[in-house]
């Protein structure tokens, strides 16, 4: 992977995505989009999900909405769009 920094816990260099969400090696790209990355924040988005989890917020919107709430589509627009500064 190019950007080690992107690098989640579940990367493995010899084994890859240790989740199996990706085969293979995943790239940088693969690790951006995934919902389950849990590494350094990316950008604003992490910051926000990060947040959401700690305080159970994630599971009372996900409860009420039925799963169905955008939030991984949000979190990743939000990284894109203000991503962290190296």
């Amino acid at each position: 992977m190019a950007d080690r920094e992107l690098a989640c816990i579940y990367f493995d260099a010899e084994r890859g995505c240790g989740l199996k969400v990706v085969e293979g090696i995943p790239t940088a790209a693969d690790c951006s989009n995934c919902s389950k990355y849990d590494g350094p924040a990316r950008g604003l988005g992490d910051h926000v999900h990060t947040v959401a989890k700690t305080l159970g917020i994630d599971r009372v919107v996900k409860k009420v909405t039925r799963g169905k709430c955008g939030c991984e589509e949000r979190r990743n627009r939000m990284n894109r769009q203000y991503p962290s500064k190296d």
